[in-house]
């Protein structure tokens, strides 16, 4: 259950743009994140040429996206946890979320050797 302060501050930027893609193209995002397995992670380039849409629209979609989601385990494709410059305490939550599952983080990436190359459907 994400916190009343970071679930606000994930949804409190959310503008017009967010709907352009459609509710199919959020749906098929919402599906292949939720089909990623406890202790791995996929990159927001990953999912978004496994669901054939822009990396932009990735981001909209987990702007959006319903609480049985795992949200944490989309990161940079280098390993980063991207929302540290925007939303520290969001990014905070993602690391204590990656932690948990088994992740090592350092100066907001994880640590190596995770299962990030197993393909999507």
């Amino acid at each position: 259950m994400r916190g009343n302060l970071v679930y606000y501050m994930m949804r409190s930027t959310q503008g017009r743009g967010a709907t352009r893609a459609g509710r199919g193209a959020f749906s098929r995002i919402h599906r292949l994140i939720r089909e990623i397995p406890q202790g791995s992670v996929r990159s927001y380039g990953e999912i978004a040429a496994a669901a054939r849409v822009s990396v932009r629209t990735v981001v909209w979609a987990l702007r959006r996206c319903p609480e049985d989601i795992p949200w944490h385990r989309v990161v940079g494709k280098q390993g980063g946890i991207l929302l540290a410059r925007r939303w520290p305490l969001l990014a905070a939550e993602q690391a204590f979320r990656l932690a948990r599952e088994g992740w090592r983080i350092r100066g907001w990436k994880i640590a190596k050797g995770g299962h990030t190359t197993r393909k999507l459907r």
